[in-house]
């Protein structure tokens, strides 16, 4: 299974478990109107894949 992190300006927005599926998080509070932001996402393989 693959597990990915989602990070905006370095916190935590939300996580994935759910391998290959789409997912969504809302990042709204995150943001930082009026400047840069920067979105982290991360993957890691739980166990091994046939994909």
């Amino acid at each position: 299974m693959t597990d990915t992190e989602v990070k905006i300006n370095g916190k935590l927005a939300g996580l994935n478990t759910r391998g290959l599926y789409r997912f969504k998080h809302d990042i709204t509070k995150l943001v930082k109107p009026g400047t840069s932001n920067l979105l982290e996402a991360k993957q890691a393989s739980s166990r091994p894949t046939t994909r």
